[in-house]
């Protein structure tokens, strides 16, 4: 299924995996396996289990998963078909109650020039049952990944230059909250490395964990003043497990579980972590659980 009210395509890329089992669903059909990931986001319900929405940027869909409780089993769902939006999506992410969707999507002219897509949804976290709200420029350039504040009056963007380096976080404010077009920047955080992708905040906004594809690890920064990126201290950082390339970056409620969303040529997978020390991304360790993702036809 596809979107409705759609305004028209805009025009314009040591250690292995023993999975703990393919992708289940309930329905027959062929398992579709892909490297071409780029951003996910995660949502925990209060059961235990996980909603997680992922790019697939070769062919322009939005997948939705679910990891259950024990975090031993992922359900794929369903998928949405966005390719007559935009032939380039970087990145999806939420209101916290499911009623609006957002797409951050490329265009090549200008250059590396980024727009934010809004979507309302008439059944929560159904991607399927989205309409097209509206689109706004972002200020920046080449940004890859973007996030909000949880009350919607500050949203954050990766991106970086002309050049399309990934150095930089947006901060941007949001007034009303959520108006995407009322956008104006606050301030930023830049990095001294170049292949930041997917990020998440902290329930407190106190910390700040990064994906990084080039180092092929996470990021941990704590934030002096919750929410302000522009006050990011480096604290320490979590390796992928060998050839991985960190995409996206979940975080349990309790700070105990750290999940990695990565491209391992020709598989994405999502890796589990445990951090014994709650929010401290130094103390991370494998739990030795991957899932290979895949889709339906």
């Amino acid at each position: 299924m596809g979107i409705s009210n759609l305004p028209g395509r805009t025009p314009m890329g040591a250690f292995y995996r023993s999975p703990l089992g393919a992708v289940q669903r309930e329905s027959r059909g062929e398992a579709v396996f892909f490297a071409g990931i780029l951003n996910s986001c995660f949502y925990f319900n209060e059961n235990g289990s996980i909603k997680i929405y992922t790019l697939l940027h070769d062919l322009e869909y939005i997948l939705q998963y679910k990891i259950n409780a024990n975090v031993d089993n992922i359900t794929f769902l369903r998928k949405t078909d966005v390719s007559e939006i935009t032939i380039y999506t970087y990145d999806i992410t939420f209101k916290p109650d499911g009623t609006s969707m957002y797409i951050l999507m490329y265009e090549s002219m200008p250059q590396n020039r980024t727009r934010t897509m809004e979507f309302s949804l008439s059944v929560p976290w159904n991607a399927n049952t989205a309409t097209y709200i509206q689109t706004f420029d972002n200020p920046g350039y080449g940004e890859i990944a973007f996030t909000f504040k949880p009350d919607g009056t500050k949203m954050y963007l990766m991106g970086g230059d002309e050049e399309g380096i990934n150095n930089k976080i947006y901060q941007l404010a949001l007034s009303p909250s959520w108006d995407i077009s009322s956008m104006t920047v606050e301030s930023t955080l830049t990095f001294a490395v170049d292949t930041m992708f997917g990020f998440v905040f902290s329930p407190d906004g106190t910390k700040l964990y990064i994906a990084n594809s080039g180092d092929l690890c996470i990021y941990q920064y704590n934030l002096t003043s919750p929410w302000n990126v522009s006050t990011g201290v480096y604290v320490g950082k979590a390796d992928a497990i060998t050839d991985s390339q960190p995409r996206s970056v979940g975080v349990s409620p309790d700070g105990t579980k750290l999940y990695m969303v990565c491209r391992h040529d020709p598989l994405s997978n999502i890796d589990v972590f445990t951090m014994s020390t709650p929010w401290d991304i130094s103390t991370a360790s494998y739990d030795r659980k991957s899932f290979n993702l895949c889709y339906y036809e």
